[in-house]
Order: structure tokens, then sequence, then C-alpha cells
């Protein structure tokens, strides 16, 4: 090859962006700024459904420390579940007016042994659940079981 065939393809050689470049790169921007806006916008939405979902937990771990507080054999079987109502930061109110959180507790006498009498062999089965007022959303369910002796 001689010199003036280099010096040719030089000369040919263009210096810029070409359009399909110039719009790959606007579509990448575009995407790029989309997310960003999407989650600046969804932010608060987080940060609300966190705190209904850590005061629901609250709520039913503190009903069910409650009812492990009391003794095995004060505790009777419940054929409707005992309703207590709760505001936004987890105070007790007495009726529905102004509330935002609903919670159900039941207990159940299980017959672990199987002898049809139900006495201090057999388990009761604590169940808490925590609703909206309007019991449309469940936000937590927490059970466990609870034994003469104890947990």
């Amino acid at each position: 090859m001689t010199p003036s065939r280099y010096s040719g393809l030089r000369q040919r050689t263009r210096r810029g962006f070409t359009y399909l470049e110039l719009i790959a790169s606007a579509m990448l921007v575009a995407i790029a700024g989309m997310g960003a806006m999407l989650s600046w916008r969804l932010a608060p939405q987080a940060v609300a459904n966190k705190r209904l979902t850590e005061m629901s937990v609250q709520l039913a771990v503190s009903e069910l420390e409650r009812l492990k507080a009391v003794k095995y054999q004060n505790l009777s079987d419940t054929t409707t579940p005992n309703v207590f109502y709760y505001d936004k930061n987890g105070g007790a109110l007495v009726s529905s007016t102004g509330a935002t959180y609903l919670v159900k507790s039941t207990v159940l006498t299980q017959d672990t042994n199987g002898d049809n009498l139900y006495d201090s062999l057999d388990l009761r089965e604590l169940t808490v659940e925590v609703w909206n007022p309007a019991e449309t959303q469940r936000y937590e369910q927490a059970q466990t079981l609870l034994a003469y002796g104890g947990l």
C-alpha cells in the first residue's frame, strides 16, 4: 500500500454521531429518566406501607403476649373473636370511630392426647389477626400454641 491510499482513508473518516447512535442514546436517557421519576413517586407510598405493616406486626405480637400473660387455666375458648380497635399510632380506642386497625383474637383448645377431655394435657391455640376497620384487608396474622406449663 502506498502512502496516498492511507491518506484517502483518513479523509473519508468522519467525526460525530450517526442518527442511529443519537436515537439509541436518547432512548437510554429517556428510560433512565422514567425509572427515576417512578421511583421518586413510589418512595412516599413505600414509607406509608412500611408504617402499616410494622404497626400491625407490633399490635399482633402485643395481643399474643397479652393472651400468654393470662394463665392457662384462666383462658377459655372463644366462639366469637375478641375485637379491639387501635388508632394509627397503636393507641387503644373504645369504638371503631377513628380506628386504623381492628385486632381480633381467638382461643381454641386442641385435644392433643385424644382422650376427648379438655384438661391441662391439651394445648390452647392462640390466634390474632390484624385487619383494617372495614375488614377488607388483613395486615397480619399471628398464631401460637400454649401449654399448661407455659409456651
